[in-house]
């Protein structure tokens, strides 16, 4: 029961460090992404994929077919992992490190938080459901979502915008054009933002010049 209202709180919007540490977490999730296109340019530039499936030793030991497979796998599949991989590390070590140092640094994931919530909640009961704090946590999702998306969001796309030269230059304009785009985009087909597009090439946009 007490840990349990440790973790109501932990989550409550008003209550310890919640908004600091979702968006802490927003840039941890951004930093994975990074890693994960690190390895995969790495897989791709060392010509792993190929050198599997050409392989004379691995084409003997598993076939040609399978081994053509296993190089498709490791070519489309490196990204995923290498990203899981590297977020699980960061959200499992950070927590830690802030305890070996006494730093104040810890996480706050919307998938971690909402079942630690969800936890807490067949813990307390019913009763424990309707108080003022448990309500307060569950609308802390909300902003724990809000900030782990948007904060990693933002710095995936001032990526984009350094690689494009546009980051100094016409940052406020070319902002302005991805907001107009997006809202254009959500009134003419909002489905595609919650379902995956069936037609890949119907909504695809093009990069502005």
């Amino acid at each position: 029961h007490a840990k349990a209202l440790k973790v109501v709180d932990s989550l409550h919007p008003l209550k310890g460090g919640m908004i600091p540490y979702a968006a802490f977490t927003g840039v941890l999730l951004w930093a994975s992404s990074i890693a994960a296109g690190w390895f995969e340019n790495w897989i791709i530039y060392r010509r792993l994929p190929e050198g599997i499936a050409k392989n004379r030793r691995v084409k003997r030991l598993l076939g040609p077919a399978r081994a053509k497979r296993w190089a498709g796998v490791l070519e489309h599949g490196a990204t995923s992992v290498a990203g899981s991989v590297t977020l699980g590390f960061l959200l499992g070590f950070m927590p830690a490190l802030g305890v070996a140092f006494g730093l104040p640094i810890d996480v706050r994931h919307v998938t971690l938080s909402t079942g630690s919530l969800v936890f807490a909640g067949s813990s307390l009961g019913v009763e424990g459901l309707a108080t003022y704090d448990f309500i307060g946590a569950a609308i802390g999702i909300l902003f724990i979502g809000a900030l782990n998306f948007g904060v990693s969001f933002f710095l995936a796309l001032a990526v984009a915008l350094r690689a494009r030269d546009r980051w100094r230059a016409g940052t406020v304009s070319v902002l302005n054009e991805l907001i107009v785009a997006l809202v254009r985009r959500f009134f003419r087909s909002p489905t595609v933002f919650f379902f995956p597009p069936r037609n890949v090439e119907a909504v695809s946009v093009s990069p502005p010049p």
